[in-house]
């Protein structure tokens, strides 16, 4: 959360987005996959080849790091509003949680 007093830590990080706002920005997303986590799908899954496109979908696809569940992810650019806020202040240093 850009701009939000509860969660951004450093004063001079506050202070500089104060005046625009709260901003929230979800770039990126792990959900556990509808088909391929049914008993059904998940057997598919493991009889698919490695080699198979459909296996992974070019990283889209992939396991749970226990192998336990299969994963889509999704990544999309910063919206351009928000990076260009977010480079005007390329000194100031979020707080590490």
């Amino acid at each position: 959360l850009v701009g939000d007093r509860s969660y951004s830590s450093e004063v001079e990080f506050k202070r500089h987005f104060r005046d625009h706002g709260l901003m929230l920005c979800s770039n990126k997303v792990s959900l556990q996959h509808p088909y391929y986590n049914s008993a059904v799908g998940r057997k598919e899954w493991d009889a698919l080849d490695e080699k198979d496109p459909r296996k992974y979908a070019d990283g889209m696809i992939r396991l749970s790091e226990d192998k336990s569940k299969v994963l889509v992810h999704a990544e999309i650019d910063l919206p351009e509003k928000f990076q260009e806020l977010l480079d005007e202040a390329p000194t100031l240093k979020l707080a590490e949680e």
